[in-house]
């Protein structure tokens, strides 16, 4: 079973994950390491296969609480491409400006240390 969500919103009420993401979950912590493997790198949303993105980031986190070496290997590259490919698609990447310049965050100069 996955472990449930702790946070709150601002009501104070529990997040919820959707039923889909609940059954995904589970079914994939029941699979082999080889057929998530095979099921990570499948791109089409809506093939029965496809992991959504926040089960690939529950499985992640659950295989760091386990300390699953694999597993985390196996989940961190197809994670971290998603996660590129989302940045990648945001509007401003395709040509219209971003609301804050990256280096103009005085959060983002203090951590990448970066401008003049």
């Amino acid at each position: 079973m996955a472990k449930p969500l702790t946070k709150r919103n601002k009501d104070g009420k529990l997040y919820a994950r959707r039923a889909s993401v609940e059954a995904a979950i589970e079914l994939a912590q029941t699979q082999d390491l080889n057929t998530l493997r095979s099921r990570l790198w499948i791109t089409d949303r809506d093939a029965a296969e496809y992991l959504e993105t926040e089960v690939l980031a529950h499985l992640m986190r659950d295989a760091r609480r386990g300390m699953n070496a694999q597993l985390m290997e196996a989940l961190f590259p197809a994670l971290l491409k998603r996660c590129e490919s989302n940045l990648l698609a945001f509007p401003w990447r395709k040509g219209a400006s971003a609301p804050v310049p990256p280096c103009q965050s005085k959060r983002h100069f203090q951590r990448a240390n970066c401008g003049a």
